[in-house]
């Protein structure tokens, strides 16, 4: 596998790879998402969740309570909740200012660009 940065330089960075979804779906969705990252065979990676729903969403209480679930068994995990919904790329420069890896990234176009990038290292 190529090195993709170098482990002097970056060593305050807590992992190679940050997943970055954002949500204003129900909760079972925001799950499958998070067990699709959680499932990957290459494991230095942190999943940065950013609640961008409405604060009257109906199902805001319930994905708070998942993700948080989720936190707590996995520190790898994190949940923000913006007050009220800001847009998809409000919600992404929030997680970029949480994310502390070398790599940031989120969607399906970006995901493909990790798999090519790190030969192989994500399989599911």
């Amino acid at each position: 596998m190529q090195k993709i940065y170098d482990e002097g330089e970056n060593s305050s960075l807590k992992s190679v790879l940050a997943a970055i979804t954002t949500c204003k779906r129900p909760p079972e969705m925001v799950e499958r998402a998070i067990k699709s990252v959680v499932a990957q065979t290459y494991t230095d990676w942190d999943l940065v969740v950013v609640d961008d729903s409405p604060s009257d969403y109906e199902f805001r209480d319930d994905v708070r309570k998942m993700v948080e679930g989720w936190s707590e068994r996995d520190s790898r995990i994190s949940y923000v909740p913006h007050d009220k919904n800001y847009g998809a790329n409000h919600a992404r420069n929030t997680a970029l200012k949480i994310a502390n890896s070398a790599v940031v990234g989120g969607g399906m176009n970006l995901l493909h660009t990790w798999m090519t990038m790190m030969n192989g290292c994500l399989r599911n």
